[in-house]
């Protein structure tokens, strides 16, 4: 008789499931995202460049899963890249093209979506979110990008885990780290002898610049270091098999051409998706995605429909090999109103258009007061008074501030940007092509330009 009675009732339930839509927990996997902050593309191991960090625990993950070679941000600035993130949408449909911009009103996330098909959704660090309080907060990682003592455990994220298998629950993890954001004081920079640093070929070669890096580098190390207790986690708990985890690295550096930029070595970002049986171990495509089609991914592995208002769209064909391209191309965007930026990339050319290059750039390493203790303020001195007595320092300098309309870049070739095409006649129908289709998805967006940036009051100790 109590067989019976259990049969009944698991008939109920998933009679219910079928009914709301919702498929049974074992259909689907639990998804987990580390993500750092103000970390460009070139410094983790799996990248293969002379400019990483020891990332040992990433560059496992990047050997057990799938790397994306062209996954972007829209914009180089924290609050935009995590809004695009958790919803899915450019800043024309969000509202938020920089720091401080307050989200549109009735704007739905990635919790209201997950939640709606049976999971739950957690967050631990960093927020920069305008509907943060929709996360399960979780306890365990610093929340303030800017304290100068911060500190880590999985204690919280390990309860969370627990109690959602305890439930039978499928869970969405978020493990937001401020690490390597500025002031740099955690990890081992004697690790990194600032000496034996390999510059960035668009870097003066200062002091200060060399010690930022070295204390940047050991930050992503304690970086790397969080992603490897995550996947231990998972491991312990039995979940490796049966998880989705991204490791994301945020929008890049904070220095001239990073963060706060459209170039590179800013709106570029690292992607590693792992999900064994599912994404082949060790592969890297050349698609072009963006952080507004993590949602929309998500959605479509826990057995949602397709949400036609997305600027994003799901990559799970991507994961598992079943296509090899997903976008043309990557939007990118700074600022509105008199200085502004918009571009398109490619896989193989991206194209900045500078509405008014008479106005300089000014990035926060480059307006940041003189006795400003941010290494990257620093650092930027430093370059300025290098560039008052060296040509090639003052060349360097020159080529962070100063714009054309238009820039044209090999990103292949010349990943760096160092060398504009754009006025070569050779080159001209190109520019006019990219142009052309820049204005369309301006269009398209609803992408108005003219009107000047809203923000909200900043508050206090929240950082960059």
């Amino acid at each position: 008789m109590k067989m019976r009675w259990a049969g009944y009732w698991l008939c109920v339930v998933l009679g219910w499931t079928c009914v709301l839509g919702v498929p049974a927990k074992t259909d689907r996997p639990n998804m987990v995202i580390v993500m750092g902050d103000d970390v460009s593309w070139t410094a983790f191991g799996c990248t293969e460049t002379p400019y990483a960090a020891h990332t040992p625990h990433i560059d496992t993950l990047a050997s057990q899963g799938m790397r994306f070679s062209n996954f972007f941000c829209a914009v180089a600035t924290c609050t935009p890249v995590r809004t695009e993130l958790y919803t899915g949408l450019l800043p024309p449909h969000s509202g938020v093209y920089a720091n401080g911009c307050p989200l549109k009103p009735g704007t739905e996330h990635m919790v209201q979506y997950l939640k709606a098909l049976g999971y739950r959704v957690g967050l631990t660090g960093k927020h920069h979110f305008d509907r943060i309080d929709d996360f399960e907060r979780i306890e365990g990682f610093e929340v303030d990008c800017v304290k100068p003592d911060p500190n880590w455990n999985m204690e919280g994220v390990t309860s969370f885990v627990k109690d959602a298998q305890r439930k039978g629950q499928n869970f969405c993890l978020v493990i937001a780290s401020i690490h390597p954001h500025a002031v740099l004081v955690d990890g081992d920079p004697s690790r990194y002898p600032p000496e034996e640093i390999v510059l960035p070929p668009h870097f003066v070669d200062t002091p200060a610049t060399r010690t930022m890096l070295s204390k940047q580098m050991a930050e992503i190390t304690e970086l790397d270091r969080q992603v490897g207790a995550t996947m231990a986690l998972l491991e312990e708990e039995g979940l490796a098999g049966d998880t989705l985890m991204l490791f994301l690295s945020e929008q890049g550096n904070a220095m001239a051409r990073g963060k706060w930029s459209i170039h590179d070595w800013g709106n570029r970002a690292v992607c590693i998706a792992r999900w064994p049986g599912h994404i082949e171990a060790g592969s890297c495509t050349d698609a072009i995605a963006q952080y507004c089609d993590i949602v929309p991914t998500f959605i479509d592995v826990a057995g949602g429909a397709p949400l036609d208002h997305l600027d994003g769209k799901s990559l799970l064909k991507v994961l598992e090999g079943k296509t090899k391209t997903h976008r043309k191309q990557a939007y990118l965007s700074y600022g509105k109103a008199q200085h502004y930026q918009r571009g398109v990339v490619d896989q193989r050319y991206k194209l900045i258009w500078t509405m008014d290059p008479s106005i300089p750039y000014a990035s926060s390493a480059v307006v940041t007061p003189k006795n400003n203790q941010k290494w990257y303020a620093k650092a930027w001195r430093e370059w300025e008074a290098q560039a008052a007595v060296n040509e090639q320092a003052k060349a360097q300098v020159e080529r962070c501030l100063t714009y054309e309309e238009f820039m044209l870049f090999d990103v292949q070739a010349d990943p760096f940007e160092l060398t504009n095409l754009a006025d070569n006649p050779e080159n001209a129908g190109l520019v006019k092509r990219m142009h052309e289709q820049l204005l369309a998805q301006m269009k398209q967006l609803g992408d108005d330009v003219s009107q000047p940036i809203v923000k909200k009051k900043r508050r206090k100790g929240r950082g960059h």
